[in-house]
């Protein structure tokens, strides 16, 4: 039985009708609760990535800024030569060492 029959006349509203009607409501209670969850989920999707769209749009022009700033091209390099001491000169010693090993 359904509420329909109720209405319709066809029986009278017994107690496990109206049991199934109130859980059909609140099942459908539920799902428009769970949709406006699901919307405002999605909104808040949006909102994340118009942010993180924004971010990475402030962190290419800081990135600009700082490669501007301390490009090489922007500093005058003016060379100058060191004359090497006699105590600034050492022996230096490589050898290489290696230990082989079997297949």
């Amino acid at each position: 039985m359904t509420i329909l029959d109720a209405f319709l006349g066809r029986s009278a509203v017994k107690r496990s009708t109206a049991s199934k009607a109130g859980t059909a409501l609140r099942s459908a209670g539920r799902m428009y609760r769970e949709k406006d969850d699901v919307e405002r989920a999605r909104q808040r999707v949006e909102e994340i990535e118009e942010e993180i769209e924004e971010l990475e749009e402030e962190l290419q022009e800081e990135i600009e800024e700082i490669s501007e700033k301390y490009d090489p091209d922007n500093y005058e390099i003016e060379p100058f030569y060191i004359k090497p001491r006699r105590s600034d000169i050492h022996d230096i010693e490589v050898a290489i060492l290696w230990e082989s090993v079997a297949s």
